[in-house]
């Protein structure tokens, strides 16, 4: 048997912040001053360790700034639960529902809300808005709007019963993942933000393409088999085995090859992104912006990873021998992935 843990290829480092206990107190003691999840549902979001998200993939930055980001990712994952559940009608109209956050986002105010995910918003932006530069503070807000744009492109997509192609999956996988505004909280990490033309490189925005989707599809192929309970079709291995499936594929056994080609297809694309990250950022002139950016970007890469499989949020799966060497002998060589025999 073959892990996809030991398949997928990440050769960067990346230690946790020493004070991620403290991280984690106070993002549970701002999700019970906002009353966005119920106290039942907090302690199952205990268990999954959103905190460690931020703790593992920012280490650089001073405990304060890391617990805006912890907060950030905590508010994200109850709304994309609210989306994954089919409870996100409860909130009104959907369109009606995000444009009113990109409001409030934009224009923080203070004011009373009876719902939960508007009032912590507001809170969010108004310390967001505190560290950032007004040009990095649109480009965040930008990266929030693709976001809650891909959610509902998602919603459409699951109303229809619609899998996507695999390009535009990819294409909107990693703004529904938010992997773009944990990105650009590099700016709010960091003491001093980057100029905000660094974001607008042709180079950089390639180096961050090819980091989100490998982050994207990484989680794809840990939680597919969760999300296939769910019924859940935003998954590129559900994609790959739309692209790949044939009359044959109706019996068990065809189906179980379906499978482990769909999730080695998965990897091989993973993996060879990781490449296109490592050629593009090694090109950058040594102590420039892009250069750091690109470390903090290797950083993000690697301990989402680590994060992943300590959080235990998703089951490693594992991929018979004998699927591996055939679709190896087909497709690739072993080197591909990591040296594997």
């Amino acid at each position: 048997m073959r892990m996809i843990s030991d398949l997928l290829k990440y050769p960067f480092s990346a230690t946790p912040h020493p004070n991620g206990q403290a991280i984690a107190s106070h993002t549970y003691a701002w999700i019970r001053q906002f009353q966005i999840v119920s106290e039942e549902e907090l302690v199952k979001f205990q268990a999954i360790d959103a905190p460690g998200l931020a703790v593992h993939s920012a280490s650089y930055s001073q405990t304060m700034r890391l617990c805006l980001l912890s907060d950030w990712i905590a508010w994200l994952f109850v709304l994309d639960d609210f989306c994954d559940t089919g409870k996100l009608d409860t909130l009104g109209e959907v369109p009606s529902f995000f444009k009113e956050l990109i409001d409030l986002f934009n224009s923080p105010i203070r004011v009373h809300t009876h719902i939960p995910l508007h009032s912590a918003l507001i809170d969010l932006s108004l310390r967001t808005q505190a560290f950032l530069t007004p040009e990095t503070f649109v480009l965040f807000g930008n990266a929030l709007c693709e976001y809650f744009n891909a959610i509902m492109w998602e919603e459409e997509n699951r109303t229809c019963d619609r899998v996507p192609n695999l390009e535009t999956y990819l294409s909107k996988r990693v703004h529904a993942g938010a992997v773009y505004i944990i990105f650009l909280s590099a700016n709010f990490l960091l003491e001093k933000s980057f100029p905000s033309k660094l974001f607008l490189q042709e180079n950089v925005q390639l180096m961050e393409n090819y980091a989100a989707r490998a982050i994207c599809i990484a989680n794809d192929l840990f939680s597919y088999r969760k999300e296939a309970q769910d019924d859940n079709i935003h998954n590129i291995v559900f994609v790959n085995e739309a692209l790949l499936r044939t009359p044959e594929h109706q019996c068990e056994s065809e189906r179980c090859k379906l499978e482990a080609r769909s999730l080695l297809k998965g990897i091989q694309l993973h993996n060879e992104l990781i490449d296109s990250f490592i050629e593009i950022s090694s090109s950058f002139e040594e102590n420039s912006d892009e250069s750091h950016y690109a470390k903090i970007l290797k950083q993000c890469l690697q301990g989402v990873f680590n994060w992943t499989l300590l959080s235990r949020r998703y089951e490693d799966v594992a991929i018979a021998k004998e699927d591996f060497h055939a679709y190896e002998s087909q497709h690739f060589v072993a080197s591909t992935l990591n040296g594997c025999e």
